[in-house]
């Protein structure tokens, strides 16, 4: 979990100060891209903190897409052997 003002600053991109530029802009077309040209998969959810209105922080869900086909396939195996 990180701030979404530390993100910005750790890539650069101060440029867009409200999150809905942002997001369109940076972040959903380089998590597409990581996502479609490499081995993993990344997700993320915002989150509020201390009552917030606004979400001021994101935490990253990252997972192998070998690992999650592997055990995609031997749930489909054991189901399969019932």
């Amino acid at each position: 979990i990180m701030s979404l003002d530390d993100l910005r600053e750790r890539i650069g991109c101060d440029q867009y100060p409200r999150f809905s530029n942002f997001n369109q802009r940076v972040l959903t077309p380089t998590l597409d891209e990581i996502n479609e040209y490499t081995d993993i998969d990344v997700e993320y959810k915002l989150v509020k903190v201390n009552n917030s209105r606004k979400y001021n922080q994101i935490q990253f869900y990252i997972s192998n897409k070998l690992e999650r086909k592997y055990t995609e396939y031997l749930f489909e195996k054991i189901k399969r052997e019932q």
